[in-house]
């Protein structure tokens, strides 16, 4: 008896896992977020940010916890849908898991400004506050993928006592030199000449359609899915201008790793380095193993590149569930 109790409560675990990962649909919306006009993806049967104008649905199980995805730049959402979905089919009803775009780095519309990376910094805050709003109860991992690990450092310094965050999640972090490592897209991101990058972007877009695709394949990601995202996103003056005008303000405020910020927070952080990442090479890496020793600074095991999510994102999300180990903040009863 004891014997095939056992055998229904394992079939039952199977069985809903199993309804997760075929359930792991990704919606994206738009949301008015500090103003600004910010794309949204979520798993359909795990939305946190709801529409005002949507008609009620039906009870959706109570999540504690939810994933934040803050992007790299450009900060389309659509190159971590591969990411954030991998990671619901592990976690299924257990956590929610949410994307969120850049201020200005939009697919479906033109932007309404040029934000700053502080600007971008306090976005994410107003993001979280309109979660929080809908979910009393949730608490955050937040994880940001290259700047994106910046900000969300920011936000734990600046505002650890406001939410309740279970995981800082720092994914291939420029956390220190960015001018240094930048190049050539130091001097592209200047006043004028960004302009000008930009208009060359806008200009391919409206070339015929044969003719476009052939020019971002010669220049853009081998992946034919990064490339579908680059033509509907990167081939846009406003959004082009907005990544290159963000990065400026990067290379500014990003220059030396600050030790006093993260030490504080060392027993929720995990710090996930690249083995080839041209942004923040295996120096950066040596110098937060030897002046962050209390953080847990993991070695990517997969050589995976800095931009992960263009190729690497499946095996990326596997490692991380591993190196991250949310089993402590999880209720058995949510299983």
């Amino acid at each position: 008896e004891y014997m095939g109790t056992s055998l229904i409560l394992t079939a039952t675990i199977i069985a809903r896992r199993l309804a997760h990962m075929a359930a792991a649909r990704l919606v994206k919306s738009a949301h008015r977020v500090h103003g600004v006009r910010t794309e949204v993806l979520q798993c359909a049967d795990a939305v946190v940010l709801g529409q005002p104008m949507q008609p009620p649905q039906p009870p959706q199980p109570r999540r504690s916890l939810c994933f934040v995805m803050v992007p790299g730049n450009p900060g389309l959402v659509s190159f971590y849908d591969e990411f954030i979905e991998r990671l619901y089919e592990h976690w299924g009803a257990r956590v929610s898991v949410v994307a969120v775009s850049h201020a200005g780095h939009l697919e479906d519309a033109a932007p309404e400004g040029c934000f700053d990376l502080e600007f971008q910094i306090e976005h994410k805050v107003a993001l979280l506050r309109e979660i929080q709003a809908q979910q009393p109860d949730v608490r955050f991992v937040l994880c940001g993928h290259s700047i994106g690990a910046y900000i969300c450092n920011k936000i734990m310094a600046r505002h650890g006592a406001e939410f309740p965050i279970a995981r800082c999640v720092n994914m291939f972090p420029t956390l220190q030199q960015m001018r240094r490592q930048a190049g050539v897209l130091d001097y592209v991101a200047r006043p004028g000449v960004r302009h000008v990058a930009a208009a060359l972007a806008a200009g391919i877009g409206w070339l015929p359609s044969p003719l476009r695709s052939l020019l971002v394949r010669a220049g853009a990601p081998a992946s034919e899915r990064a490339r579908a995202i680059v033509e509907r996103g990167l081939l846009n003056y406003g959004v082009v201008s907005n990544c290159l005008f963000m990065a400026r303000t990067e290379f500014d405020s990003v220059e030396h790793l600050d030790v006093d910020e993260l030490s504080p927070h060392a027993d929720r952080m995990v710090i996930y380095c690249g083995t080839r990442d041209h942004w923040a090479p295996m120096s950066h890496y040596e110098d937060m193993r030897a002046r962050l020793p209390r953080h847990r600074v993991h070695l990517d095991e997969v050589d995976a590149p800095h931009a992960f999510v263009v190729s690497h994102s499946r095996v990326v999300a596997d490692e991380l569930v591993k190196v991250l180990d949310l089993s402590a903040e999880l209720s058995p009863c949510t299983l």
